[in-house]
This record gives structure tokens, sequence and C-alpha cells, in this order.
């Protein structure tokens, strides 16, 4: 299915969403990263956001940690 008939997921769409995803000085979404989420979702994606500022400050380990973090609280996790 493409997640047009019964909201079926197709999977997950992750993205590091750095700064220009933002209005100037905020932690706010602009409007085309808002837009592309919601077609995400629409496509049936379950859309995981990663702020650039909680990205940026981790190393390998701790940013595959904080990703499982994100998954499992999305409940997209593989049992």
């Amino acid at each position: 299915s493409n997640g047009w008939e019964g909201g079926s997921s197709l999977g997950i769409a992750i993205e590091v969403d750095g700064p220009y995803h933002y209005l100037s000085n905020s932690e706010k979404p602009n409007g085309s990263t808002v837009l592309k989420r919601r077609l995400l979702d629409k496509l049936g994606y379950h859309v995981v956001s990663v702020p650039y500022w909680e990205w940026d400050n981790k190393n390998q380990d701790e940013r595959e940690s904080y990703l499982t973090r994100l998954i499992w609280a999305a409940g997209l996790r593989d049992d």
C-alpha cells in the first residue's frame, strides 16, 4: 500500500533539520519544513525530526542512542 488507502505506514523518515529549517532566532520550523513533514505524513511515513542543536553536540555513540530513543518513542521499534 502507498499510505493513501487506510493510512498504512510505509516506514520512517528521519531528518536532521539544520538551521535553515527554522524561523530566524527560533526553534519553530519554517513553512517549507512544516509542509514537507505534512506531505511525508500523508504519504504514510512516520516523520522523526532531529533538530540540529540536539544533533551537533553528540558523538557517534550518543547519536545512535538518541536515534534509537526517538524511534522507540515513535512506536517504530523492531521487536
